[in-house]
């Protein structure tokens, strides 16, 4: 479907596609409680400022569970998007926020991201990966996500060591709270030019990084539980606020500052 305008996808069962299974380009719609498997591309992806709720489905096997491209234009910046309650199961990607940019559109903008659960996703869990073109990304919540064994070789046969849990670049006044994460083979939250962001309340086990911040700071990182980190388990930039950590069982043991 593209588009489109107002609709209400639910209970639908999809598999084998060699494309996007569900592409929205426009409008609100309401995507509910599909079992969506084996997608050459994105299972569920709206682009070009369309907006709405993505909730309660099951995507298996796809090289990109949820996509959203840039999500408002600069006449209109304020899309809205709620993606709640889904499993992804050994996708390449699990939630994708765009990686293009094109003059007079904005990046991904006022979106949740909550109470999800990822596993053996081979790329990253939850990502943005920024675009010299577009504005940052803005009001982008994610919570209460639970997050297993990124960087698994699950989906071709090769583990991504390289990979990130969650992973945004270019943003800024994002919120990552509450999540838990466990079992990542580089940072389970790296934020990269994100500024005026939080940090909290993460529970974050068996990772190489924590929280890795990297060329911008201006973000308060607290109230975090993280073990088991092989390498840092915070390592903040200058303007971070890091305080109220609990932080325990490091391979190397290092908690500072770039």
């Amino acid at each position: 479907l593209t588009d489109t305008f107002d609709n209400y996808i639910a209970f639908n069962y999809v598999d084998q596609v060699g494309g996007d299974c569900f592409n929205f380009n426009r409008g609100f719609t309401v995507a509910t409680g599909n079992i969506i498997k084996n997608c050459g591309d994105g299972g569920i992806a709206f682009n070009n400022g369309a907006r709405g709720v993505i909730s309660n489905n099951i995507l298996y096997r796809c090289n990109l569970g949820v996509g959203a491209g840039h999500g408002a234009t600069t006449a209109s910046p304020y899309i809205s998007l709620t993606i709640v309650g889904n499993e992804f199961n050994i996708c390449d990607n699990g939630v994708n926020m765009g990686w293009f940019g094109y003059s007079g559109q904005e990046a991904t903008t006022n979106v949740k991201i909550t109470a999800n659960t990822f596993f053996g996703c081979r790329n990253a869990s939850i990502n943005y990966d920024g675009n010299p073109n577009a504005a940052n990304s803005k009001f982008v919540v994610i919570s209460d996500n639970t997050i297993w064994n990124t960087g698994s070789a699950d989906w071709n046969g090769t583990a991504n060591a390289s990979a990130n849990a969650i992973s945004f670049r270019d943003c800024e006044q994002t919120i990552v709270a509450n999540n838990t994460i466990y079992n990542t083979p580089s940072s389970a939250i790296y934020l990269s030019k994100c500024e005026k962001s939080v940090v909290s309340g993460n529970i974050i086990k068996q990772a190489a990084y924590g929280v890795q911040m990297a060329s911008q700071g201006d973000t308060v990182i607290a109230n975090n539980r993280i073990s088991f980190t092989s390498n840092t388990g915070i390592l903040g930039f200058n303007g971070c606020t890091i305080t109220s950590n609990q932080v325990s069982d490091f391979g190397i043991g290092k908690l500072g500052r770039a």
